[in-house]
């Protein structure tokens, strides 16, 4: 189900125009997703300039084991910056 990223939205429309299901609308110049209306179609994601709209399907296993491992390394490299600054 896609969601607005309120912060990136401009509320220029294209997403309400291109909507099939006319599930989104402008409200004090932001969209807003009618999710009773959305069928996920992932059309709204595909058309907005600014990045404003996201989906919110399942990441897969191999997505998840992914970024698990890149933050375990991420965690361990900032722990051996510490150590080195404590020295």
């Amino acid at each position: 189900m896609p969601f607005v990223k309120t912060q990136l939205c401009s509320g220029c429309g294209v997403c309400a125009e291109e909507c099939p299901r006319g599930a989104i609308t402008i409200l004090y110049g932001r969209a807003h997703i009618e999710q009773a209306r959305c069928d996920s179609c992932g059309l709204c994601v595909a058309v907005c300039p600014f990045g404003a709209m996201a989906d919110t399907s399942a990441p897969s296993t191999e997505e998840l084991d992914g970024t698990v491992a890149d933050l375990k390394r991420r965690t361990q490299d900032l722990l051996d910056r510490i150590a080195v600054l404590r020295r």
